[in-house]
């Protein structure tokens, strides 16, 4: 027997999101090699600092690494379901917020990742063919 399996619908692109992440970007990855370019060293130290506490703040925002929100059912049966009601608005709020975290958590962790990229392997290879 052929399984069956479900399509699912694709999600709308947030392109002003997205826009939004790559002007982020450009402005992070111009910043840090501008840095670099002077030899402001503690550059990198400044940028993973404001890695670790964006990291801090979306797991915060977000209660943990949860994607799902809560359902009623999956609340305390001793709350009222106006305090489900509220909570449930609240984590929906909070996953907002999260979200615009990692809208800045993400430029600054790839610019990281594309220097270490460059550092190891792009000026290696660089260096054996000026030799």
């Amino acid at each position: 027997m052929a399984k069956k399996y479900r399509i699912q619908p694709q999600k709308k692109i947030d392109w002003k999101k997205r826009g939004i992440m790559l002007c982020i970007f450009l402005a992070v990855f111009v910043i840090y090699y501008t840095a670099c370019r002077f030899n402001f060293y503690p550059i990198l130290p400044i940028y993973l600092t404001i890695i670790t506490a964006l990291a801090v703040a979306f797991i915060i925002l977000n209660r943990g690494l949860e994607r799902a929100l809560p359902t009623p059912d999956d609340l305390p049966d001793d709350m009222s379901p106006e305090e489900k009601h509220d909570y449930i608005a609240l984590a929906t709020k909070r996953k907002g917020q999260a979200r615009m975290v990692l809208v800045v958590l993400i430029p600054f962790i790839l610019t990281i990742f594309i220097d270490m990229v460059i550092l190891t392997y792009v000026e290696p290879l660089m260096a054996s063919f000026s030799a």
